[in-house]
């Protein structure tokens, strides 16, 4: 996955897999293992290539798989 600026940005594991139920970057952080600021960088090449939508819910900003993404967990699963 391409990078902000200079360097790579690598997707915690199972970060569109655990994006089941819309969720803060807080709180993708806490389910896959890097801390918020970790999670960031990789929510925003997700959603540049269209595979993460955001939503706010009030005073938080909820991502969510986008059907691409769907499509893609869906063609990698047996």
């Amino acid at each position: 996955m391409e990078g902000v600026g200079e360097r790579p940005v690598r997707p915690p594991r199972g970060a569109l897999a655990e994006l089941d139920a819309p969720a803060s970057t807080a709180e993708l952080a806490h389910r896959t293992g890097p801390s918020p600021a970790g999670v960031s960088p990789c929510l925003t090449a997700l959603r540049g290539a269209d595979l993460v939508g955001v939503h706010r819910a009030g005073r938080s900003v909820l991502c969510a798989r986008a059907s691409a993404a769907e499509s893609l967990l869906a063609a990698a699963s047996p």
